[in-house]
């Protein structure tokens, strides 16, 4: 069933006592904006981590230093190379290996997501899912759209895109300490350029406005059902996503890691 006009989170809870499952509303786009709102230890390793996968020489050592700060960051780490491994037969020794496995650009991805998943406290899931089918939709619309935009700044824009509802801060605050670049800054700020036109299309689609949307599509040139097909797409990969880490049980967290061939008594 679907819940709309929630309109803050008194409202979503009580969705939910009532046995809804999805949900519309101003809750799910807009902040509760609290000033001066202090990062918790784990938020800030997890700016951290976000700069240093973003300088153009990464080091390493210093990524590893963060990992090794927080346990959690660094099981979600491990199970992330193994997703992605498949069938390699080569056990991860150190966390070291598991982030040169990765190599940069597997690296920035997997921190970029653990970023828009790990900044909010007590925030509804439907937030994280609504992060990640933007971060892919907008990604999609790049990819169409050869040239034009990175695909990597377009994933990212719409990842970032719910920060002020799930950090329950402004968003020029929060972007002011971001390691991001200036289009997606101007996108998530100023609402301006191409970025800002993909972001507009995802909000257009959420809010079931499909004459709007039909307009955007015919500006990209791009077919109404292939619109529907990335929508589809991006929010069934974010489905996955969000389901297999609700699925782990943090109590079974050090036998898991020894059942996926990953020795915990290595890992530093």
């Amino acid at each position: 069933m679907l819940a709309e006009k929630i309109e803050n989170n008194e409202e979503y809870l009580f969705a939910q006592e009532l046995g809804f499952s999805l949900f519309q509303g101003y809750f799910f786009s807009k902040p509760q904006v609290v000033q001066n709102k202090a990062l918790s230890q784990n938020q800030m390793i997890v700016m951290q981590l976000l700069r240093e996968v973003s300088k153009k020489d990464l080091d390493y050592s210093n990524v590893e230093t963060l990992l090794k700060r927080d346990l959690s960051l660094a099981y979600k780490l491990l199970r992330y190379v193994n997703n992605i491994r498949f069938s390699s037969s080569t056990p991860i020794t150190s966390f070291r290996h598991a982030t040169v496995y990765l190599g940069k650009s597997e690296l920035q991805r997997f921190v970029t997501l653990i970023s828009a998943t790990s900044l909010g406290n007590n925030t509804p899931n439907e937030l994280y899912q609504l992060s990640l089918t933007r971060a892919y939709f907008c990604e999609s619309l790049s990819k169409y759209r050869k040239g034009h935009t990175d695909p990597q700044e377009a994933f990212l824009c719409g990842l970032f895109s719910l920060l002020e509802a799930i950090m329950s801060k402004p968003i020029t605050e929060i972007v002011e300490s971001m390691p991001i670049s200036e289009n997606i800054k101007k996108a998530l700020m100023s609402n301006k350029g191409e970025l800002a036109f993909y972001l507009n299309f995802v909000k257009d689609y959420e809010k079931l406005d499909f004459d709007t949307v039909k307009l955007r599509a015919e500006k990209m040139g791009l077919s109404e059902e292939l619109a529907i097909k990335f929508y589809k797409e991006a929010t069934e990969t974010a489905n996955t996503i969000l389901k297999d880490d609700d699925e782990e049980d943090p109590e079974e967290q050090s036998t898991s890691i020894i059942d996926d061939g990953l020795d915990a008594s290595k890992l530093s």
